[in-house]
């Protein structure tokens, strides 16, 4: 179908297409490129994010800042993007020499304002909420905003927050 539209390749930028998708344009010789997706595919071209590089920075920041207590919104554990991003950061956490508390990781279900708004506000209801919150992507960041607006308390007076794309 796709040629006989006369595409001549796709840019696929969805974490979310079905591998049964890739594997069928693989199996038909479909030039694409994948953009911040893995493959299994060891042919297939792909450009990716450093994810491990920029957590890294992002948790330094907010350790730089003073933090300690630093709340992690993750990612979809079902996406790629969502696995490495929640694993850098646990080892940036490490590396800093900070124990991370289970209780300050909130898995969003989606990379989406919403779900980092849900994360977000079981974290800062917490008994003990975290001083700062790095959020797996800027919409789970800016939900994270919404929920800490609401619930009364100043960003980035009372919690800081950074987002990673």
């Amino acid at each position: 179908m796709l040629r006989e539209r006369q595409v001549d390749g796709l840019l696929i930028a969805s974490s979310f297409m079905a591998d049964a998708t890739i594997a069928e344009l693989r199996r038909d010789h479909f030039p694409f490129v994948l953009v911040n997706r893995g493959s299994r595919g060891a042919n297939d071209l792909a450009v990716l994010v450093d994810n491990e590089a920029g957590v890294r920075q992002a948790i330094a920041h907010l350790v730089d800042l003073g933090h300690r207590r630093i709340g992690i919104i993750a990612g979809p554990q079902t996406t790629m993007t969502g696995q490495q991003r929640l694993t850098a950061a646990r080892a940036a956490l490490r590396e800093k020499g900070i124990r991370l508390d289970p209780a300050l990781i909130a898995v969003a279900e989606a990379f989406s304002l919403e779900a980092g708004y849900r994360a977000a506000r079981r974290l800062v209801l917490a008994t003990e909420p975290p001083t700062a919150i790095f959020g797996a992507n800027d919409l789970i960041a800016l939900g994270a905003l919404r929920a800490i607006r609401e619930t009364g308390l100043d960003c980035p007076a009372h919690v800081s927050l950074v987002g990673f794309n």
